[in-house]
């Protein structure tokens, strides 16, 4: 009987390191990932979503968790590919916003700090944005194979306040609310999801 006992605790042990051994790495399907935007007008706070249309992201191309993926990846976006679904809304964003900023030619993001597991965490992303760096914190979350990273970037940071005003003034009747004033938010939300692949050995 004891020799029976001492043979399943063998066998446990070596069950035990046989998991221990077994190796994950992650991989972002970059080629599916969808980048949204989402604005606000009015003192009511309507959303005016979009995206862009030139996206390009550079991330490892597999790594052994979510945290260390996350901590490779890299954003450059043209702002002038600006899409709202609306042309005539578009040229006015492209020009009387982003015209109003230093470097009208790129917008920068890259992931410098990740705290967090495979399931969810917080990410803190070094933004280029009107000539300048600022952090951005986005919160993420992995669910049914997909990454879905959220967070709100407030432009008064990057010192936009002049491109909001512009575009604002350009916009002036159509941000108009119930109230009969007339607001662009500097608030935007960002949100940005992409399939991940895991493959465990």
């Amino acid at each position: 009987m004891q020799a029976f006992i001492i043979f399943l605790l063998l066998l446990a042990g070596c069950q035990t390191a046989q998991k221990a051994q077994e190796k994950c790495h992650y991989k972002f399907l970059t080629d599916q990932l969808t980048f949204q935007w989402e604005a606000y007008k009015t003192n009511q706070k309507i959303a005016v979503p979009g995206t862009f249309d030139s996206i390009a992201v550079e991330v490892a191309a597999q790594d052994s968790s979510i945290p260390a993926l996350l901590k490779s990846a890299q954003i450059k976006i043209v702002p002038q590919s600006v899409n709202s679904k609306n042309p005539d809304r578009d040229r006015k964003i492209a020009h009387f916003y982003f015209g109003a900023l230093q470097d009208s030619q790129q917008i920068k993001a890259k992931v410098v700090e990740v705290k967090g597991n495979d399931s969810s965490g917080v990410a803190t992303v070094s933004l280029y944005f009107n000539g300048m760096e600022a952090p951005v914190t986005m919160e993420y979350e992995v669910s049914q194979n997909k990454l879905h990273l959220e967070g709100v970037v407030d432009v008064v940071q990057w010192q936009a306040d002049t491109a909001v005003k512009r575009l604002n003034e350009a916009c002036y009747d159509l941000h108009k609310g119930e109230d009969g004033e007339s607001r662009l938010w500097s608030e935007v939300k960002i949100v940005i999801d992409v399939p991940v692949e895991k493959e465990c050995l």
